[in-house]
């Protein structure tokens, strides 16, 4: 805390205490955990047999949701699997669209024609693409990442994968959250 500004005894016990109350930390003894849903994750992942209760549900309901939950599980993983690679794909095609775009571009300026010529097409191409960045932010409401971007697609692409096998992806999404393995 001392790195990040909160100075004195005093301060610091009243920012932990404020993290505590508003979920961001949890603190046992001296071990501060950051991450708390994480925590309970992993707690609930090792526990031999959850009672149902804990879930919010009945027995019967917790053996039937577990049941339905990994007859989907395998497809699931399969297309999140196929959604990876594919999105892989097209990421790497961007990096050979891009170099094929520079080797062009550096061929037009020093063989073919000259920096006088390629200077205003290279502006243009630069703006082309500040435009798309900006269309972006535009439909969804954050900055452009690659990291974002590749999330995106590959959700995209599983829940198509999804759904073409015949399963409800925001009723597996629901059952997960529910089991709390999400």
């Amino acid at each position: 805390m001392t790195d990040r500004g909160v100075r004195g005894d005093e301060a610091q016990d009243e920012t932990l205490a404020t993290l505590q109350k508003a979920g961001v930390i949890i603190k046992l003894d001296d071990v501060v955990y950051t991450n708390p849903g994480q925590l309970t994750r992993d707690v609930l992942a090792v526990l031999p047999r959850v009672p149902s209760y804990v879930y919010g549900v009945s027995d019967a309901e917790l053996v039937s949701l577990e049941a339905d939950l990994a007859a989907q599980e395998a497809e699931v993983t399969a297309a999140a699997e196929r959604a990876r690679w594919r999105s892989n794909v097209v990421v790497g095609s961007g990096l050979a669209l891009m170099c094929t775009q520079l080797v062009v571009f550096m061929r037009l300026t020093y063989v073919e024609l000259s920096w006088d010529v390629m200077e205003p097409i290279s502006y243009f191409v630069g703006v082309f693409n500040a435009i798309l960045v900006y269309i972006y932010f535009m439909v969804y409401k954050r900055d452009f990442s690659f990291n974002d971007w590749t999330s995106r697609m590959q959700t995209s692409y599983t829940k198509s994968a999804v759904s073409k096998k015949g399963i409800d992806w925001e009723r597996y999404k629901k059952i997960a959250r529910k089991l709390r393995k999400a």
